[in-house]
């Protein structure tokens, strides 16, 4: 059994009829209960501003996998192994399948997902996505 963290991005195995199968949340918080262990998730591509924050089982959760080749020919800012910045165009990606996690800081949140991009200059740069929080 794979284990849930805050950052993952999970979806309902069973989602109810009412509730369309292919919408995707990222978990906020997770916390131990006596009668259960619960996540607090949040809808991604949401058709409102504020999108709400459900409580929900964990044994009601999947992990979702991403195709990080989304990526290619977007603009992006990564993290490169040093802690420094760059942003340019994605050329590529290491896995093409992941299980993504964003990992929250004061100023932006970094992912899992590594990237390899070419800035303006055509210099070629590798590193982890990383988004202003």
């Amino acid at each position: 059994m794979k284990t849930f963290k805050v950052g993952q991005i999970v979806k309902f195995h069973t989602p109810l009829p009412d509730e369309d199968p292919a919408q995707i949340y990222v978990i906020v918080e997770i916390s131990d209960d006596e009668t259960a262990n619960r996540a607090s998730i949040k809808p991604l591509n949401f058709k409102f501003q504020f999108p709400p924050i459900l409580t929900v089982k964990i044994a009601d959760l999947s992990h979702v996998k991403v195709s990080a080749l989304e990526m290619v020919g977007e603009t992006v800012t990564l993290k490169k192994n040093d802690g420094t910045e760059v942003s340019g165009r994605v050329v590529s990606a290491r896995d093409v399948d992941i299980f993504l996690e964003m990992t929250r800081n004061k100023q932006e949140v970094v992912t899992n997902c590594h990237l390899t991009i070419v800035d303006q200059e055509g210099l070629t740069h590798e590193g982890f996505y990383v988004f202003k929080a």
